[in-house]
């Protein structure tokens, strides 16, 4: 997990070196650059303000990041398993 803004999010380096598959784009603004590449993005349309509601956003996020999470596990057991 990498926490970053615009200019990493827009750092394809980065992102491979980090090996980062998912991406929580929380901007009404930033493209989602690598998005043909694979990469899969959830957005949610938030402003940068001290009056924006971030907490509506919260359980579709736990689900995104746990179906992550899931995939990494299932993908780390069938290795396991065949080693």
């Amino acid at each position: 997990m990498l926490l970053g803004n615009d200019q990493d999010a827009a750092n394809r380096v980065l992102l491979r070196d980090n090996k980062i598959s998912h991406v929580i784009n929380v901007t009404s603004h930033v493209p989602l650059h690598f998005e043909s590449d694979g990469l899969k993005y959830l957005r949610f349309p938030a402003s940068d303000s001290g009056v924006q509601n971030l907490r509506q956003y919260f359980e579709e996020a736990i689900v995104f990041i746990g179906q992550h999470f899931a995939a990494l596990t299932n993908n780390l057991m069938k290795e396991m398993k065949f080693s």
